[in-house]
Protein backbone atom coordinates (compact mmCIF):
# COMPACT_ATOMS: atom_id res chain seq x y z
CA UNK A 1 0.00 0.00 0.00
CA UNK A 2 1.49 3.46 -0.97
CA UNK A 3 -0.47 6.72 0.24
CA UNK A 4 0.45 10.40 -0.62
CA UNK A 5 -1.20 13.60 0.11
CA UNK A 6 0.72 15.89 -1.43
CA UNK A 7 -0.27 20.19 -1.61
CA UNK A 8 -2.98 19.47 -4.80
CA UNK A 9 -4.22 16.40 -4.14
CA UNK A 10 -3.86 12.65 -2.98
CA UNK A 11 -2.44 9.49 -4.59
CA UNK A 12 -3.32 6.22 -3.21
CA UNK A 13 -1.84 2.96 -4.79
CA UNK A 14 -2.49 -0.58 -3.64
CA UNK A 15 0.01 -2.88 -5.82
CA UNK A 16 -2.15 -5.92 -3.97
CA UNK A 17 -5.21 -5.61 -5.85
CA UNK A 18 -3.85 -3.61 -9.18
CA UNK A 19 -6.07 -0.57 -7.66
CA UNK A 20 -4.42 2.69 -8.24
CA UNK A 21 -6.29 6.44 -7.44
CA UNK A 22 -5.58 10.05 -8.11
CA UNK A 23 -7.00 13.21 -7.18
CA UNK A 24 -5.26 16.55 -8.09
CA UNK A 25 -6.15 19.79 -8.33
CA UNK A 26 -8.25 19.49 -11.44
CA UNK A 27 -9.58 16.01 -11.51
CA UNK A 28 -9.96 12.39 -10.93
CA UNK A 29 -8.00 9.26 -12.08
CA UNK A 30 -9.35 6.06 -11.04
CA UNK A 31 -7.27 2.54 -12.60
CA UNK A 32 -8.07 -1.20 -12.00
CA UNK A 33 -5.54 -3.34 -13.75
CA UNK A 34 -7.39 -6.35 -12.12
CA UNK A 35 -10.71 -5.44 -13.98
CA UNK A 36 -9.16 -3.52 -16.68
CA UNK A 37 -11.48 -0.07 -15.76
CA UNK A 38 -9.48 3.24 -16.15
CA UNK A 39 -11.80 6.04 -15.36
CA UNK A 40 -10.68 10.03 -15.83
CA UNK A 41 -12.61 12.83 -15.05
CA UNK A 42 -10.41 16.08 -15.81
CA UNK A 43 -11.44 19.96 -15.79
CA UNK A 44 -12.33 19.56 -19.57
CA UNK A 45 -14.40 16.05 -19.59
CA UNK A 46 -14.61 12.28 -18.94
CA UNK A 47 -12.46 9.59 -20.12
CA UNK A 48 -13.92 6.01 -19.17
CA UNK A 49 -11.42 2.91 -20.84
CA UNK A 50 -12.72 -0.76 -19.89
CA UNK A 51 -10.33 -3.39 -21.56
CA UNK A 52 -12.41 -6.48 -20.36
CA UNK A 53 -15.03 -5.52 -22.17
CA UNK A 54 -13.31 -4.16 -25.14
CA UNK A 55 -15.30 -0.18 -24.48
CA UNK A 56 -13.95 3.12 -24.64
CA UNK A 57 -15.85 5.76 -23.94
CA UNK A 58 -14.33 9.82 -24.47
CA UNK A 59 -16.15 12.89 -23.31
CA UNK A 60 -14.24 15.90 -23.83
CA UNK A 61 -14.99 19.49 -24.31
CA UNK A 62 -15.60 19.37 -28.01
CA UNK A 63 -17.65 16.20 -28.22
CA UNK A 64 -18.01 12.56 -27.55
CA UNK A 65 -15.67 9.26 -29.04
CA UNK A 66 -16.91 6.01 -28.52
CA UNK A 67 -15.47 2.83 -29.70
CA UNK A 68 -16.90 -0.49 -28.66
CA UNK A 69 -13.96 -3.40 -29.61
CA UNK A 70 -16.17 -5.91 -28.53
CA UNK A 71 -18.72 -5.03 -32.05
CA UNK A 72 -16.28 -3.54 -33.87
CA UNK A 73 -17.93 -0.13 -33.63
CA UNK A 74 -16.52 3.49 -33.47
CA UNK A 75 -18.24 6.67 -33.35
CA UNK A 76 -16.87 10.32 -32.79
CA UNK A 77 -18.39 13.42 -32.53
CA UNK A 78 -16.43 16.66 -32.66
CA UNK A 79 -17.18 20.49 -32.93
CA UNK A 80 -17.66 20.53 -36.32
CA UNK A 81 -19.01 16.74 -37.33
CA UNK A 82 -20.12 13.40 -36.90
CA UNK A 83 -17.80 10.21 -37.66
CA UNK A 84 -19.64 6.18 -37.68
CA UNK A 85 -17.07 3.68 -38.04
CA UNK A 86 -18.68 0.27 -37.84
CA UNK A 87 -15.67 -2.44 -38.40
CA UNK A 88 -18.39 -5.63 -38.47
CA UNK A 89 -20.57 -4.31 -41.38
CA UNK A 90 -17.36 -2.03 -43.34
CA UNK A 91 -19.21 0.90 -43.28
CA UNK A 92 -17.62 4.57 -42.31
CA UNK A 93 -20.36 7.70 -42.73
CA UNK A 94 -18.48 11.45 -42.05
CA UNK A 95 -20.27 14.06 -41.84
CA UNK A 96 -17.59 17.35 -41.23
CA UNK A 97 -18.07 20.57 -41.61
CA UNK A 98 -18.06 21.19 -45.40
CA UNK A 99 -19.61 17.88 -46.16
CA UNK A 100 -20.97 14.30 -46.13
CA UNK A 101 -18.66 11.37 -46.85
CA UNK A 102 -19.92 8.02 -46.64
CA UNK A 103 -17.90 4.53 -47.16
CA UNK A 104 -19.76 1.20 -47.74
CA UNK A 105 -16.62 -1.45 -47.41
CA UNK A 106 -19.58 -4.57 -48.00
CA UNK A 107 -20.87 -2.75 -51.80
CA UNK A 108 -17.83 -0.90 -53.06
CA UNK A 109 -19.78 2.62 -52.19
CA UNK A 110 -18.06 5.53 -51.63
CA UNK A 111 -19.54 9.06 -51.48
CA UNK A 112 -18.44 12.23 -51.02
CA UNK A 113 -19.79 15.72 -50.87
CA UNK A 114 -17.65 18.36 -50.39
CA UNK A 115 -18.01 22.36 -50.49
CA UNK A 116 -17.49 22.19 -53.85
CA UNK A 117 -18.85 19.28 -55.49
CA UNK A 118 -19.90 15.86 -55.85
CA UNK A 119 -17.72 12.21 -56.13
CA UNK A 120 -19.90 8.99 -56.58
CA UNK A 121 -17.97 5.63 -56.75
CA UNK A 122 -19.59 2.07 -57.10
CA UNK A 123 -17.07 -0.57 -57.23
CA UNK A 124 -19.37 -3.09 -57.70
CA UNK A 125 -20.20 -1.46 -61.33
CA UNK A 126 -17.19 0.29 -61.90
CA UNK A 127 -18.97 3.77 -62.19
CA UNK A 128 -17.48 6.62 -61.17
CA UNK A 129 -19.40 10.21 -61.12
CA UNK A 130 -17.23 13.18 -60.47
CA UNK A 131 -19.33 16.83 -60.10
CA UNK A 132 -16.47 19.90 -59.29
CA UNK A 133 -17.22 23.11 -59.58
CA UNK A 134 -15.91 23.56 -62.92
CA UNK A 135 -17.46 20.96 -64.29
CA UNK A 136 -18.26 17.28 -64.51
CA UNK A 137 -16.49 13.96 -64.84
CA UNK A 138 -17.90 10.60 -65.75
CA UNK A 139 -15.92 7.23 -65.90
CA UNK A 140 -17.56 3.86 -66.33
CA UNK A 141 -15.07 1.15 -66.18
CA UNK A 142 -17.15 -1.64 -67.31
CA UNK A 143 -18.03 -0.14 -70.60
CA UNK A 144 -14.63 1.89 -71.09
CA UNK A 145 -16.58 4.96 -71.64
CA UNK A 146 -15.22 8.21 -70.31
CA UNK A 147 -17.29 11.93 -70.50
CA UNK A 148 -15.60 14.88 -69.36
CA UNK A 149 -17.06 18.80 -69.49
CA UNK A 150 -14.90 21.34 -68.52
CA UNK A 151 -15.29 25.04 -67.94
CA UNK A 152 -13.66 25.35 -71.80
CA UNK A 153 -14.83 22.28 -73.29
CA UNK A 154 -15.67 18.78 -73.85
CA UNK A 155 -13.70 15.20 -73.94
CA UNK A 156 -15.34 12.24 -74.80
CA UNK A 157 -13.49 8.98 -74.44
CA UNK A 158 -14.98 5.10 -75.37
CA UNK A 159 -12.14 2.62 -74.69
CA UNK A 160 -14.63 -0.09 -76.47
CA UNK A 161 -14.14 1.57 -79.89
CA UNK A 162 -10.20 3.01 -79.54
Amino acid sequence: LRYHSGFTGLRYHSDFTGLRYHSGFTGLRYHSDFTGLRYHSGFTGLRYHSDFTGLRYHSDFTGLRYHSGFTGLRYHSDFTGLRYHSGFTGLRYHSGFTGLRYHSGFTGLRYHSDFTGLRYHSGFTGLRYHSDFTGLRYHSDFTGLRYHSGFTGLRYHSGFYS
